[in-house]
């Protein structure tokens, strides 16, 4: 779906789909991520509930039903409706 320097962004097909952000390093915690690893995943973020917002009319999206794994499973985002 997206891809830079820093991360991947690829959407897990389901039922309600949800977007998942790899870095690219590998790392077992988002501590461990740089500064700028951690700008692009909360850039993502930002633009995906700003989607999310938009594409189901959402008064809401709560961050809290944003989840992460970071590698060897991917950094994902889940929306919860």
């Amino acid at each position: 779906m997206y891809e830079n320097t820093l991360v991947t962004v690829a959407i897990e097909p389901s039922e309600i789909p949800w977007v998942k952000v790899f870095t690219k390093r590998k790392v077992k915690e988002f501590s461990q991520c740089t500064t700028a690893e951690k700008a692009e995943i909360f850039r993502i973020l930002d633009i995906t509930e700003k989607l999310m917002l938009s594409y189901f009319n959402a008064d809401k999206i709560n961050i809290a039903s944003f989840g992460n794994l970071l590698p060897p499973s991917p950094l994902a985002h889940y929306g919860a409706f």
